[in-house]
Parts: C-alpha cells; structure tokens; sequence
C-alpha cells in the first residue's frame, strides 16, 4: 500500500471513530461577528523625557470604527473563545508643551493617527449556568504617526504602545 494510500486510510478511520462520541459529547462552536465604534482615550500625565528634552501632558483620543470577531468551543461545562478586534481611522490634533535642551518650546502642533489591534485567548469551566471562572492571555497594540512642525522644523514621529499579559476571573 502507499505511502499515501496510508495516510487517507488513517485519517478516514480516525475522523469515523471521533464522529460519534464527539457528536454525544455536544462539542459546539460559536462564531461571532461585532462592528461598531469605540472611544479611545490615552492620556499621558507628567514628563516624558528623551534624552536632555521632555514632553509633558501627552493626550490623544477619538471616536474610532470597529470590526472584530470569535469563536468559542464549548464541551460540557469547559470553553475556549479566540477574539479579535480592529479599530481604526483615529485622528487628533495636539500642541504638545515641550522643554529642548532645557528651553521651554510651547509651539508643537502635531496631526496624529492612530489604530489598535486588540486578541484574546480564554480557557474557562461554567461552575453554574450562570457563573463562570475563567483564565486566558490578552493583546493589544496601538500605532501611532505623527506628522507636524515645530516651528519651521519638521516634526514628524511613529510609535506604538504594546500591552499583553495573563488575566483570570469570574464572570456571573
């Protein structure tokens, strides 16, 4: 028999033998659509320095479009969701107080824009119909480009804040 021959034997035999306990076990699959918009605010209090020179009260925020999407895999009391989130077209304009090389330089005007990207993992147990633990893993990253001057000086800039980390909790 070849190789291949094998292979299709193997995979024909394996997914007859788990259709009919996973169909009893009622392994079920959710997909999910969202679209909307979301205000998103970042407001940066005190100094940030760079170098010898320092920008104080950084703030952005707008109203931003949104399309995001899951599933969840549910067996029994046991879940997995996966989910994901675009947001996107944020714009502000901003004057930023800047301190050069020890001189105060009150005159930056700066357009930015802005995107974010956000994904989820959670594993959780259904203790109830209505109360469940869970534990998962969390994404999200926010770009930046600016472009403006200072004065007769282009000052143009890109940057991104990235957050990820663990999260655990009881949802009712």
């Amino acid at each position: 028999m070849s190789r291949l021959k094998r292979r299709i034997s193997v995979a024909v035999l394996t997914a007859m033998t788990l259709a009919t306990p996973l169909a009893a076990a009622e392994l079920s699959l959710e997909p999910r659509l969202a679209a909307g918009a979301s205000h998103y605010n970042l407001d940066l209090d005190g100094e940030i320095v760079v170098g010898s020179d320092s920008v104080d009260n950084v703030e952005f925020s707008d109203w931003l479009y949104l399309v995001g999407g899951g599933l969840t895999f549910s067996y029994d009391r046991y879940f997995v969701d996966l989910y994901g989130q675009y947001s996107f077209d944020g714009n502000d304009d901003i004057d930023l107080d800047i301190i050069a090389g020890g001189v105060a330089v009150d005159d930056l005007s700066q357009d930015v824009d802005f995107d974010r990207i956000e994904m989820a993992l959670t594993a959780g147990y259904r203790v109830t119909d209505q109360l469940a633990a869970f534990v998962g893993f969390r994404y999200a990253d926010v770009d930046f480009d600016g472009s403006g001057s200072l004065g007769t000086v282009d000052a143009d800039f890109s940057t991104d804040f990235k957050q990820k980390g663990p999260f655990v909790g009881v949802g009712y």
